[in-house]
């Protein structure tokens, strides 16, 4: 997609490595070119709400997209958890046999 207008003006915030590794991670899933068109995408997204303006299907769209990716993450940690568990108790009852 051409850029039609050339950015002038330069907005800069720090973010931890973390902060940056989910933006860089949300922006590959959102197709973004680049973090800093993800980022622009996102602030401009979050000025339009915070000013009333409606933010039509494709806003409610990539709301529900992002609340269903947490809750499949925080699924798979679950998953993950109750798989250790489970595995350290047939561990343990395998060694409870072999006495």
């Amino acid at each position: 997609m051409p850029v039609l207008r050339r950015k002038a003006k330069i907005v800069a915030f720090r973010a931890s490595a973390d902060e940056y590794d989910e933006l860089a991670r949300s922006c590959m899933e959102a197709g973004a070119r680049s973090v800093a068109e993800f980022v622009r995408g996102a602030v401009f997204e979050r000025v339009r709400t915070s000013a009333g303006a409606p933010t039509g299907i494709s806003g409610d769209l990539l709301t529900l997209g992002k609340t269903l990716r947490e809750l499949d993450d925080s699924l798979g940690e679950a998953s993950n958890r109750i798989r250790k568990i489970l595995g350290t108790a047939a561990e343990a009852g395998g060694r409870r046999g072999e006495r």
